[in-house]
């Protein structure tokens, strides 16, 4: 009889060095499963972080000051530009 503890009228056609082989590799898989999860966890927690430290360096005064530099920077050299080309324009027709 096998030391399974179970009464005699219960019997199973799996042995329990089987049984144990198939518990051990179906807790490897879910072992596997977990570390993925961890690992997604992680990555997006990292994700976040950085996001959220983006926001928080995040200074719309600085962002409106680059805006109207880069502006201010557009409007002279459009007028840099006219101005030259008028010249050059009004000198070449008189001419």
């Amino acid at each position: 009889m096998s030391d399974t503890n179970l009464p005699p009228s219960i019997t199973s056609p799996v042995s329990r060095d089987e049984f144990d082989k198939e518990r051990k590799r179906i807790d490897y898989i879910l072992i596997a499963v977990n570390l993925v999860l961890l690992l997604g966890f992680v990555t997006l927690l990292v994700t976040v972080s950085g996001l959220v430290m983006d926001a928080s360096r995040f200074k719309a005064e600085t962002y409106q000051n680059l805006v109207n530099q880069v502006s201010n920077n557009n409007y002279k050299v459009d007028q840099l530009i006219s101005s030259s080309y008028c010249k050059d324009f009004s000198s070449s027709v008189g001419k």
